[in-house]
């Protein structure tokens, strides 16, 4: 049924308790390149409670600038799993968009306290190749994407 609910304006935003920081001064940062060593402009940094590459994050960083360069507001402080997405909203990435995970194949949690920055916090990116049998590590990771980029995907 397709309904619509007027809502109104706002005069000014208005902050709702635990839906924002108190402040941005908790940080990760890091530069995100593609196999090639290059920047990946464009693309967003995510922080996630799991591992696994298909929850929802909780924490969005702006786009990537020309220098690959990430910094990403978590709140509060504690361990967070990073992952890369070219795209959101829209499922599953497409054959072909760019992902990547801190630590590869093997995510590696980034622990951080309230009112800090971690730095250096690097991700390797590289074209998702599908998934299931012949895919990677046949769960949607790029093929070698900071894990053993000599073991070839079966095509």
């Amino acid at each position: 049924a397709n309904m619509t609910t007027e809502v109104g304006a706002l005069d000014k935003p208005r902050v709702y308790a635990g839906t924002a920081p108190d402040d941005d001064s908790t940080r990760i940062e890091g530069r995100i390149t593609g196999k090639d060593g290059k920047p990946m402009a464009g693309v967003f940094a995510v922080a996630a409670r799991v591992p696994n590459l298909s929850a929802r994050p909780m924490f969005v960083s702006q786009p990537t600038g020309e220098d690959g360069r990430y910094s990403l507001a978590v709140h509060p402080g504690g361990r967070y799993f990073l992952r890369v997405r070219a795209t959101f909203g829209e499922g599953p990435p497409q054959r072909g968009a760019l992902i990547g995970a801190y630590g590869g194949a093997s995510p590696k949690p980034v622990d951080i306290a309230r009112g800090k920055t971690v730095s250096g916090k690097d991700i390797l990116v590289e074209p998702f190749i599908g998934r299931g049998r012949g895919a990677g590590d046949n769960d949607g990771r790029a093929k070698g994407a900071g894990g053993d980029p000599s073991r070839p995907a079966k095509q």
